[in-house]
């Protein structure tokens, strides 16, 4: 397997910062020969533009975007390797970490909800071919993780869930995806998707 790890950021230089002190760290002691990261502030962009600009650089087969805030948790590219398969999403489990250190027990979020409900954290691994085919992250004020594997199970991606491989996520109560009022639309769009 040969993933791009993307770590893009935008707006306020404290997240470039973050950046390199917590999710590059993560991801570097994992990577090898054939594996790379792509990681890069951009100011002027939104999150998903920024993501898909790096994403446009990225050489990997598969795609593994990963937050400034968050990180991969050890051998999460490892675990990913063992699991790959073809037209799939490969989704880790998640550990949630809170601002007083209590954490969450790693597990696949959600899991039975799929599609109504979303199952895969932003770290789920994509055929980078299948993101570009897709157009990569709309603009959306959250959910553009969900919206895109929406969009991928849509087009034929199956779920393939990778309990070892586990996404840190750091919690914080004014991140993006406290903001759900785009779910109806992103589900109203895969909705008119399926009719088609």
């Amino acid at each position: 397997m040969n993933v791009s790890v993307v770590i893009a950021t935008c707006g306020d230089p404290a997240w470039s910062d973050l950046a390199w002190s917590r999710a590059y760290p993560s991801a570097a002691g994992q990577v090898d020969d054939s594996d790379e990261i792509v990681i890069d502030h951009l100011p002027g962009l939104s999150v998903p533009a920024a993501r898909n600009e790096l994403a446009a650089r990225a050489t990997g087969e598969w795609l593994c975007f990963l937050d400034a805030d968050d990180e991969l948790d050890l051998g999460y590219l490892a675990a990913m390797g063992s699991a790959e398969l073809e037209c799939a999403l490969l989704v880790p489990a998640l550990e949630r970490v809170y601002p007083d250190g209590h954490r969450d027990p790693s597990a696949i979020p959600n899991r039975g909800g799929w599609p109504v409900v979303n199952e895969c954290v932003v770290g789920t691994l994509i055929e980078r071919d299948l993101f570009a085919c897709l157009g990569g992250f709309r603009e959306l004020a959250s959910l553009e993780d969900y919206d895109l594997f929406l969009r991928a199970f849509d087009d034929g991606a199956g779920l393939v869930y990778v309990p070892d491989a586990v996404y840190r996520e750091h919690v914080s109560q004014a991140g993006r995806n406290a903001d759900q009022s785009v779910y109806g639309r992103v589900w109203q769009d895969h909705l008119d998707r399926i009719a088609a």
